[in-house]
């Protein structure tokens, strides 16, 4: 090939290299500039205090407990961080005005502590549309972090900005494990069921309280629930509640049977967080020994494959295995079936479940010898 067709070729490949690289770039100039700019915020803080006190200027004031123009000034940051501008309060413009609102009150229970902080907030559109409006969220210790109304702030405005429907912002909350409380009161307040489907679960939870507030929000969006399994679910949260509980117990598993008791036998697994009610392992374990006392063949079988399965599995490595494997072994003694001897052998060496294995294997063999 000739130097000057050479020349000529290597002039046009750079050229079409060029006019690529160009065309590439100029499109993603484009596109930076067909994204939205920060979403321009008015914040208005509005604060009041439970008590009042002379000033040094002669004049009465208000007092707080928390450091109020720091509560302002995180909120502010916050808000910053998450991609917001924020614009002066006497600013016309922008694409929506927060309100949030700061309350110390005197504590309606002394025990608490001497003051209620409370938390809540407005948020509306350029036009003046109400987008969010979630009223004041109450605690007796001032946590930001856990507080969901102040920690979730950014996702709510962003969402409601975007046009998302209520439950369609607040829902997805509901999955962090961390606000439920909240979230289930406020969607009851949006009142829509398609949240029916996403609390029923929070009806199998190892926290009892949470239970209780599931049932609430479920019963107040209407829910029904159809199989045995789902019936029986809503009954066990009931039991809860207290009074005449072994009776209860035993009408709950007279009236759904297997799918009752398979409840009670997850519920004997559970491990409340440190700090909240055992009450959810304890009651499974009042309902199970009056389901094996009860002698029926099929509840029996249901329990002992079970409480087999535990003891052959080491308790299934659970944090609280120790203790659940001790009420299994003392179950596997009411029910006293001989297919639970094999599996409670293996337990007679280990220091902690000797004693209790022995007697059960001892009440197992008399309870055969009377049969």
């Amino acid at each position: 090939m000739r130097p000057f067709k050479y020349k000529r070729l290597m002039i046009i490949l750079i050229s079409l290299i060029l006019i690529i690289a160009f065309g590439v770039s100029n499109s993603i100039a484009q596109e930076k500039g067909k994204q939205q700019p920060a979403a321009a915020i008015r914040l208005l803080f509005e604060a009041s205090s439970a008590r009042n006190s002379l000033k040094a200027n002669g004049k009465w004031g208000p007092v707080y407990r928390q450091n109020v123009d720091k509560i302002k000034r995180d909120l502010k940051q916050m808000l910053v961080k998450a991609g917001f501008r924020i614009i002066p309060e006497s600013s016309r413009k922008g694409d929506a005005l927060l309100r949030v609102k700061y309350r110390e009150s005197v504590s309606p229970v002394p025990q608490f502590g001497n003051t209620q902080f409370s938390f809540g907030f407005t948020l509306e559109n350029r036009e003046g549309v109400i987008l969010l409006d979630e009223g004041l969220n109450s605690d007796w210790d001032w946590e930001p972090d856990k507080l969901f109304d102040y920690a979730c702030l950014p996702k709510l405005i962003t969402g409601a900005l975007e046009g998302k429907e209520k439950i369609d912002i607040f829902l997805p909350f509901l999955a962090e494990k961390k606000y439920d409380l909240r979230v289930l009161e406020i969607l009851v307040k949006i009142g829509d069921p398609r949240a029916v489907e996403d609390i029923t679960p929070l009806l199998r939870d190892s926290k009892e309280r949470l239970r209780a507030s599931a049932l609430w929000a479920l019963q107040s969006l209407g829910y029904e629930p159809k199989s045995d399994r789902e019936k029986a679910a809503m009954e066990i949260v009931k039991l809860m509640r207290g009074g005449g509980q072994v009776t209860r117990h035993q009408e709950v598993i007279h009236k759904y049977g297997l799918p009752a008791l398979e409840l009670f036998l997850e519920d004997l697994k559970m491990h409340p967080p440190r700090g909240y009610s055992r009450d959810i392992p304890k009651n499974a374990f009042i309902a199970l020994k009056f389901a094996t006392r009860k002698r029926n063949p099929e509840w029996n079988d249901s329990v002992v494959n079970n409480l087999v399965d535990a003891l052959e599995k080491n308790g299934y490595d659970l944090e609280n295995k120790n203790e659940y494997l001790k009420e299994v072994i003392s179950l596997l003694g009411i029910v006293g079936d001989h297919r639970a001897i094999e599996s409670l052998n293996k337990y007679l060496d280990r220091a902690e479940f000797a004693t209790s294995a022995e007697v059960t294997i001892k009440k197992i063999e008399k309870m055969a010898i009377i049969e």
